[in-house]
């Protein structure tokens, strides 16, 4: 049932599965992203066609039929058994991929499309993601504090020799955050362009003045550098890393590449302890911008870069309430 104002919370069931309340509930929720023994507990209750026969940390997780699954014609699913690989990097990855060892992976390096073509034991599928690459500035720390030092990273950056050198066309310059693969996307919004003459002007505005070395500084004679880190075991993003730094290098600014750990870097996020940063996100269909960009989740959820901006979180907080008395709204809601 709904109230006339209800959280938008109907588009959920897309991308949320149910949790048997008898077996994980024995683990308080504060204590669930530290909690180890999730496959275990995996083994004794599930709701859909499969369930966990055997996980071996680090390296795979079989999974068999569940023989009680109620929503296949003869109550059982089609495949006696899966099993999912763990590879330490995409490289190995797709070694197995090419060796036979897999049947399907859901996403290769670009680079490598043509081979996959070639292979005559092998199919390649594409198709629109719900899922993007980013750079993040941390906005509590200077020089990202300031708005327009923001803007000209953006404006100096050529997104568009990034998507046709790394990723073979099979990518697009994104624009506003809500991404043109989305149903409430702004399609009527273009990309902020490449434009290092303006990201230049930015930063002067801002302070930082071209040195006679090439590199920034500031009034106090401190020089524009950063360190900007991604995960190893990533090539795309640490041949991201390397466009961004030579095109920041175009317009003065110095970025050293740190590639470090996922779990480090995932921590290092958490705790805004970082300048800038590549990664990247997978969106489920709901529209939901809280979780990465209002001012709440700056701490303990997914507002890595600590933005806050009170008008930002005004309009987070309307999007995400329906009002069912206009026809349109619940129509749409309900479909």
């Amino acid at each position: 049932s709904y109230t006339k104002a209800t959280p938008y919370n109907i588009m959920d069931i897309n991308d949320v599965q149910i949790v048997p309340k008898h077996t994980f509930g024995r683990v308080p929720f504060k204590q669930w992203s530290n909690y180890a023994g999730w496959s275990d507990l995996a083994t004794e209750a599930a709701g859909g066609p499969w369930v966990v026969e055997k996980h071996d940390a680090g390296q795979q997780v079989i999974l068999k039929r569940n023989e009680r699954f109620w929503g296949a014609a003869d109550g059982k699913p089609y495949l006696d058994k899966l099993a999912f690989k763990i590879f330490a990097g995409q490289p190995t990855m797709q070694l197995a991929l090419e060796a036979g060892e897999l049947d399907i992976l859901n996403s290769i390096e670009p680079a490598k499309a043509t081979i996959i073509k070639n292979h005559k034991g092998l199919d390649l599928f594409t198709y629109v993601a719900r899922s993007y690459g980013y750079m993040g500035w941390n906005c509590s720390r200077a020089p990202f504090d300031d708005a327009r030092v923001r803007n000209a990273m953006t404006l100096a950056i050529d997104r568009r020799d990034i998507v046709e050198s790394l990723f073979e066309g099979y990518a697009d310059v994104a624009g506003p955050f809500i991404i043109r693969s989305m149903w409430a996307a702004d399609r009527d919004t273009p990309p902020l362009p490449f434009d290092p003459e303006k990201a230049g002007k930015l930063l002067d505005e801002a302070g930082w003045k071209m040195g006679p070395d090439g590199v920034r500084v500031n009034a106090k004679g401190e020089e524009f550098a950063f360190n900007l880190i991604t995960n190893q075991g990533n090539t795309i993003r640490k041949s991201i890393c390397e466009y961004v730094q030579a095109n920041l290098k175009r317009v003065g600014v110095k970025v050293d590449i740190d590639l470090i750990d996922f779990n480090q870097m995932s921590q290092k996020l958490k705790r805004h302890d970082f300048e800038g940063y590549v990664g990247g996100w997978y969106i489920a269909t709901k529209i939901d911008p809280k979780p990465t960009w209002h001012s709440v989740s700056a701490k303990g959820r997914f507002n890595y870069v600590d933005y806050h901006h009170p008008e930002m979180d005004a309009w987070i907080e309307k999007g995400r309430v329906m009002d069912i008395s206009k026809p349109a709204i619940r129509a749409e809601a309900m479909a």
